[in-house]
C-alpha cells in the first residue's frame, strides 16, 4: 500500500487496512475470490459511502470530484483569460465583476 519507508505512509496504511478489518470485514472468507470480493467492495463503500471526519464528513470521491471540478474552471479560466475562485465565481480581470456560475454549465 505504501511505496517507501515513510514512517507516515506506513500509520495511514495501517489506519485504512485497520478500519477496513473493523468496520467492513467482519466474516471470514470462505476462499479467496470471496476475499477479493469483500475487499473491492469494503474499499468501494470507505471511499463512496464513509464520511470521513479528517474530511469535514465528506467521502474521498466527493473530494476527488470538487478538485476535479476546480481543476477544469482553472483550466477553462487559463484559456479564456478568466480566473476561478474556488467557489465557483468567475472574476474577469478586465472588467474587475465577479459573477456566480451554475454548476450545470460545467
Amino acid at each position: 500500500m505504501t511505496d517507501g519507508y515513510d514512517c507516515y505512509q506506513n500509520a495511514l496504511a495501517e489506519r485504512v487496512n485497520g478500519i477496513l478489518k473493523h468496520e467492513f470485514l467482519l466474516q471470514l472468507p470462505k476462499d479467496l475470490d470471496q476475499a477479493r470480493r469483500m475487499v473491492s467492495q469494503s474499499v468501494s463503500i470507505y471511499n463512496t459511502q464513509r464520511p470521513h471526519g479528517s474530511l469535514q464528513l465528506t467521502t474521498p470521491h466527493e473530494v476527488h470530484r470538487a478538485s476535479l471540478q476546480v481543476s477544469h474552471w482553472a483550466g477553462l479560466a487559463a484559456t479564456t483569460d478568466v480566473n476561478v475562485i474556488q467557489d465557483g465565481s468567475r472574476c474577469s480581470p478586465a472588467k474587475g465583476q465577479i459573477s456566480k456560475t451554475s454548476s450545470k454549465n460545467g
